[in-house]
């Protein structure tokens, strides 16, 4: 399978990528092995350790309990239940950390060590209870064989502590043996594959590169006639060769195509030079009418000037009398306006007075009634006046029948001399709201009479005010007109101004086309000039392009296609 350039480039450095990285990742998992077995070979190193400083706890222990036995004094009981605690806390700490492989062992360590334990305690109470004799026969006979029990364990232990930390090393020497011959392996691979991917490569690419080095040498001697033998690899290479062919290709049929252009623009620079002088002469008979058109044109502009000035000036009247006219018709759509507002303003007032005319009247008639009604009051007061004179009299009588009475009648003489004087009071209170009633009654008749002549005013007020509204409407209706014919005037002056105006602008239109005439006929004859001088370079021009073409003729047959 033929594959391109690019693609066996990335196969084969895909294929060393692949090497190296097979390569880094066992190394990573032989780091990440080592690494275990190194921790674990720490591990077992510090299990030993505190193995070895429980064998010394221990050792305190036996120490003290012998102690005991030799001292017989409560200083070695302290000093062995001292020892005793200091142990126990050591072999708690000593207890959790030990390795999986070493639970087996230290359990049975354990065990010894507990059943040692458990004889001193025995030996401790026989000597605190004095039983000496007891005492030593337990430390002969239980201490010394469990002593040698634990330490034929703790021996174990050791030994097996020992043995996995010499195969935790014997492993790691293995793995890291494995992972150099690995690298090593690696590194030749990726190395040998470098050397052959870029051995094929060269070969692949010098040879097709020198035939177009041979190539480019021979067409840069200007020889386009040889053939190149095309590539049929599918590479970039390939399609190099294929795209340097057909450029050679192209470029032999561009030097043809330079060779016929240069024939056709020798004989065109030769017929061009020929036109170029008739056109010269017939550009020259242009120039001379131009000119005449100018002078023409000049003349009807200045004509056009003056009758512009005139219709200025016509135009500028036009637009102040229409100007005045506007302000004419402003004022008096104000006066229209204001008119209407005057006779708005009237008729409300009209509706006003007259409100207030039937408020004056309804308060007549209130005051009517309440003089009916203080007429009333006076009718009562005139009752209870009589009441209070027969009441007083009522009193006189009672007063006399209690003093012929003598003592019996006493308290009714008291009595009735109160009614008196209470009706005294009601007699003297009855004149004083007559008195007020009747000042009431002048001040309503008072208040009556006025109100009478306000709404005589009033009515007055109503018509005049009525009259002006009347007057103001007919100013309205006057203004409107007035209004209405200023507004026709002025729209007959703003038709003027408009077609006055018209007429400027098209004066303005036509002068401006006439000094566009004017100017353009300069125009055209600098033109006309300009064309003279270009047909004179033009002709010269296809003189150099003649020799320009002779000289493109021997170049192209320079090269040989």
């Amino acid at each position: 399978m033929k594959t391109t350039l690019t693609g066996r480039m990335v196969l084969g450095f895909g294929l060393v990528i692949l090497i190296s990285l097979a390569s880094a990742v066992y190394s990573v998992y032989s780091l990440h092995v080592i690494q275990e077995v190194s921790v674990l070979a720490a591990t077992a190193g510090e299990n030993d350790a505190e193995m070895n400083y429980n064998k010394y706890l221990l050792w305190d222990v036996r120490m003290a309990t012998l102690r005991v036995l030799l001292d017989r004094d409560e200083a070695s009981f302290e000093k062995l239940a001292e020892t005793r605690k200091v142990y126990d806390e050591g072999m708690a700490e000593l207890d959790p950390s030990i390795l999986p492989e070493l639970r087996e062992k230290f359990d049975n360590y354990k065990d010894q060590v507990s059943d040692y334990m458990s004889s001193a305690d025995e030996l401790l109470l026989a000597a605190q209870a004095g039983d000496w004799e007891e005492a030593m026969r337990i430390r002969n006979e239980s201490l010394s064989v469990e002593g040698a029990h634990a330490d034929e364990a703790a021996r174990e232990a050791d030994t097996t502590v020992e043995a996995l930390v010499e195969h935790t090393r014997e492993q790691r020497r293995e793995i890291i043996g494995s992972a150099t011959v690995t690298a090593i392996v690696s590194g030749a691979l990726v190395l040998v594959s470098s050397m052959l991917i870029a051995l094929v490569l060269v070969v692949s690419i010098r040879k097709p590169l020198s035939i177009l080095v041979t190539a480019a040498h021979t067409m840069s001697e200007g020889d386009y006639s040889f053939e190149i033998a095309e590539n049929a690899t599918k590479d970039e290479i390939g399609n190099m060769t294929r795209a340097f062919i057909e450029m050679k290709q192209k470029t032999r049929e561009l030097i043809s195509q330079v060779g016929g252009a240069a024939n056709s623009v020798a004989a065109a620079s030769r017929e061009l030079s020929t036109g170029a002088e008739e056109t010269g002469r017939a550009i020259q008979q242009v120039s001379d009418t131009v000119q005449e058109v100018a002078k023409g044109s000049q003349e009807t502009t200045r004509s056009l000037s003056q009758a512009q000035e005139n219709l200025g000036e016509n135009a500028k009247a036009i637009q102040i009398v229409s100007h005045d006219i506007d302000e004419v018709a402003h004022y008096a759509s104000l006066a229209a306006s204001q008119g209407s507002e005057g006779k708005q303003s009237a008729d409300q007032a009209v509706q006003i007075i007259n409100r207030a005319a039937e408020s004056v009247q309804d308060t007549a008639q209130v005051v009517r009634g309440l003089g009916q009604k203080t007429q009333q009051i006076s009718e009562f007061i005139s009752i209870i006046t009589g009441i209070a004179d027969q009441t007083n009299l009522l009193a006189l009588n009672a007063a006399i029948e209690a003093a012929r009475a003598g003592d019996a009648g006493r308290g009714f003489a008291v009595v009735a001399e109160e009614v008196r004087k209470l009706a005294e009071e009601s007699n003297e209170a009855a004149g004083n709201i007559t008195r007020l009633v009747r000042d009431i009654a002048e001040q309503m008749d008072t208040a009556l009479s006025a109100m009478e002549r306000s709404n005589q005013e009033v009515a007055n007020g109503a018509e005049t005010v009525s009259g002006a509204s009347r007057v103001l409407a007919e100013i309205v209706t006057g203004v409107d007109a007035l209004s209405e014919k200023v507004q026709s005037i002025s729209a007959a002056s703003q038709q003027i101004n408009a077609s006055s105006t018209e007429i400027v602008d098209a004066m303005n239109v036509v002068a401006t086309i006439a000094e566009e005439n004017s100017s353009a006929s300069e125009e055209v004859s600098a033109a006309t000039e300009q064309q003279s001088a270009s047909m004179q370079e033009i002709a010269s021009s296809a003189i150099n392009m003649s020799k320009l073409s002779a000289d493109l003729q021997e170049l192209v047959h320079h090269f040989r296609v």
